[in-house]
């Protein structure tokens, strides 16, 4: 299959008309990258229209056994290393994917103390405190000062930064 495959995209005259086309009456696939993609994104799509969102879990599989998940967590790894086509990030752009869904959260909260802070003056925000929407705000305070005083990598200059210009204690 992969020589195949290698013949075809090298032009080689090893296949015939014949072949190809047997091949391709078989629904052989010639690019098994983009078909793997075309498949994933047919899956995200999918995901979002069911649940409003491309925030797909690491472990997560569709019913009839694609790995949703992990293909998902293999675009963002591409993303980062820079091995995804222009196109490709267009189309998951498209969809709202998440390229960073860790400093997404952190700015939806950020943005939630900020609106806390121009209601109460402070960012002393009470333990057990939810928004009108019902975003966590207490935990993800407390979780910020935890990853701060274990000197966890999850906060990064930036960020600290960022709860510092608050007045964040």
């Amino acid at each position: 299959v992969n020589t195949r495959r290698l013949d075809y995209k090298k032009k080689r005259k090893t296949l015939s008309q014949e072949q190809i086309s047997a091949l391709n009456e078989l629904g052989f696939v010639w690019d098994l990258s983009e078909y793997v993609f075309q498949e994933g994104l047919r899956y995200l799509k999918a995901y979002k229209a069911e649940h409003g969102h491309c925030r797909v879990h690491y472990r997560s599989s569709t019913k009839d056994g694609f790995r949703l998940g992990s293909w998902v967590s293999i675009r963002r790894s591409d993303y980062r290393n820079e091995r995804l086509t222009e196109d490709r990030v267009d189309a998951l752009n498209a969809l709202g994917f998440a390229w960073d869904p860790i400093e997404e959260d952190f700015q939806v909260g950020l943005g939630y103390l900020k609106a806390f802070k121009a209601e109460y003056g402070d960012c002393r925000v009470p333990g057990g405190s939810r928004t009108k929407d019902g975003f966590t705000l207490g935990e993800w305070v407390n979780t910020r000062r935890g990853d701060y005083k274990k000197k966890k990598k999850t906060l990064s200059q930036e960020q600290i930064s960022a709860l510092n210009e608050l007045g964040f204690v």
